[in-house]
């Protein structure tokens, strides 16, 4: 049997450009955009000093590594990225990459073992529940659309422990509204590249100024959106733009708020929502698997796999501040909210409360 011959589908300019549309669409438009810049500035400057950009020798790159770490002072995370850029550009022309030589390797070591060369930086702080609470509390005192948006946004940033792309790429028709609260369709994300999405449930908060549910759909009300982006771009005269907010937008909202709540905006960022979401429910006593059930994978923190019959130890008679934490007792079906026997870690009150609390978290018409 004759071999296909591949040279027709090679010669073949229409299924050439579908295919490098294929390998455009493997990776999202901001890591292109990344890889793109970062190219570039690794191409000025070889042409600077008159070296070859592709293919690169190992050590035109080890300096270029060692530029970027003396000279321009940039963070460690920043210089492995363009290390991964230089490496992909490599790769896509078909030359061998230089990141893989034994002499980059050594001069990246040296980067991350030398005390003098300060390319780490302190990681901002998550934001705690005490933190969110003071912050939506000084966001009140600010009346109009601009702060509802924004309590709305860090409300849900936090319960749901949401990336900042995530939540500025949301949609009104990704949310569900049900009895029990909120149903959110991440569609895509920094680890779904391929869009098989997750779904996260946000049951009703037991404290009405910081309950997501309420503060979403309040959002909605007066801001009179009923489809497309759910958080979007305003003026200073509260006017209203279509298009979505950046998701720096998300992380300027969040400095603007921690230093209205009198704490040091610089310690703080857009990410410091989704880590203040783990660091709450780990010190509350919620388990790792919980945790990341929420973070990263396609069921929702609240609905952890644990059996009808079996409860989540590491989740009970572990206190906080005088509190309960979450008890997880779930089953495998179609609902993914907590029974009627767990509170959410972001509305932790004290035990006694208990039985007010399980008709106000469930009972969103009984207030």
């Amino acid at each position: 049997m004759a071999q296909p011959d591949d040279s027709t589908s090679i010669l073949n300019p229409s299924l050439a450009q579908q295919t490098e549309e294929l390998i455009q669409n493997s990776r999202s438009s901001h890591t292109k955009l990344s890889y793109r810049s970062d190219w570039n500035d690794f191409v000025t400057w070889c042409q600077t000093r008159g070296d070859f950009a592709l293919p690169a020798s190992p050590v035109t790159v080890g300096q270029y590594l060692t530029y970027l770490a003396l000279h321009r002072r940039l963070k460690a995370s920043t210089i492995q990225r363009r290390m991964s850029s230089i490496s992909q550009a490599h790769k896509m022309k078909g030359h061998p990459s230089p990141i893989g030589s034994e002499h980059v390797r050594s001069v990246w070591k040296g980067i991350k073992r030398n005390p003098h060369i300060m390319v780490k930086q302190e990681g901002k702080k998550p934001i705690l529940i005490d933190d969110l609470r003071n912050m939506v509390a000084a966001l009140e005192q600010k009346q109009g659309l601009n702060s509802l948006r924004d309590r709305a946004l860090l409300l849900l940033g936090f319960s749901g422990a949401f990336r900042r792309s995530e939540l500025v790429a949301l949609n009104v028709e990704d949310i569900e509204e049900t009895r029990e609260g909120l149903v959110i369709t991440i569609r895509h994300s920094k680890t779904d590249q391929e869009g098989r999405g997750r779904r996260i449930a946000l049951p009703y908060g037991s404290r009405y100024e910081t309950c997501p549910v309420r503060t979403y759909k309040l959002w909605l009300e007066k801001s009179n959106i009923t489809s497309g982006p759910v958080f979007r771009r305003m003026d200073k005269a509260h006017r209203i733009y279509p298009e979505p907010l950046s998701d720096r937008a998300v992380a300027r909202i969040v400095k603007m708020a921690a230093e209205r709540a009198g704490l040091d905006a610089t310690q703080y960022a857009g990410h410091s929502l989704r880590a203040g979401f783990a660091t709450s429910a780990a010190r509350g006593g919620a388990s790792e698997r919980a945790i990341m059930d929420q973070r990263d994978t396609e069921v929702c923190w609240s609905s952890a796999a644990i059996s009808e019959k079996e409860t989540c130890s590491a989740t009970t008679q572990r206190r906080m501040s005088g509190c309960e934490a979450v008890r997880l007792k779930v089953t495998k079906s179609k609902n993914i909210f907590p029974t009627d026997e767990s509170l959410k870690m972001l509305y932790l009150v004290p035990s006694r409360q208990r039985s007010s609390v399980n008709r106000k978290v469930y009972q969103p018409d009984g207030e």
